[in-house]
């Protein structure tokens, strides 16, 4: 369950990972690596930023509403009267001008309308620095079980071969008289223990390395 999470699949059957199966090194081998390329890579830092700078559209578009709106007006009307009170005539009557808006007594709107579109930037600039410092965290767990793991590999390695050693002696000591069986199938029982240790270190490597890919 904990593999189909990382890599988002199923499995019906999973492989035996051999014990001579080289294991891929960690590459890049530096923490800094990791971290910039989860940073320049990740929907959600790219997600983030764009909050902020929408979020700082959102002020310029609040503060532009204390600036005088200004438009150009024209008309253009024709008239022609054929009779009436006025007799017959024709007229022409063509404006154009400037007009400007101030917003005079909206001023207390507009700055509560500021100053909320400011408290959305320091919303959103809080939202990116939590997520940045989340993948950060994620990819130092991950690196760290990985170089944790791959240290221990060979001490688990060590391992079998001291259990090896120990049950090849006890096995003689039973030929000889000087061991009993209950000893011999305690080193038995110590050798798979070691054997197990191994392979699940070799697996935690690839779980690491696998997260932080």
């Amino acid at each position: 369950l904990k593999l189909a999470l990382t890599v988002g699949g199923e499995f019906k059957r999973i492989g035996v990972l051999m014990g001579q199966t080289p294991l891929p090194l960690l590459n890049p081998s530096d923490l800094d690596s990791w971290i910039k390329t989860a940073l320049d890579k990740r929907a959600a830092i790219a997600a983030s930023k764009k909050g902020v700078e929408a979020a700082q559209l959102g002020v310029d578009l609040a503060k532009g509403a204390r600036l005088p709106k200004v438009d150009i007006v024209g008309s253009r009307v024709w008239f022609d009267a054929d009779g009436g009170v006025s007799g017959a005539r024709t007229d022409l009557d063509e404006r154009i001008g400037v007009e400007v808006k101030l917003p005079i007594f909206t001023s207390g709107a507009l700055s509560a309308n500021i100053a909320k579109a400011e408290s959305q930037v320091e919303i959103a600039e809080a939202k990116a620095r939590s997520t940045e410092l989340k993948i950060k965290s994620g990819v130092q767990q991950a690196y760290m079980a990985a170089v944790s793991s791959y240290r221990q590999i060979d001490a688990r390695k060590r391992a079998i071969e001291a259990a090896l050693d120990a049950e090849r002696t006890t096995r003689v000591g039973l030929d000889v008289g000087t061991a009993t069986t209950a000893d011999w199938l305690e080193s038995v029982r110590k050798r798979y223990g070691a054997e197990r240790d191994y392979a699940r270190e070799r697996l935690s490597y690839l779980l690491a390395l696998v997260q932080l890919k």
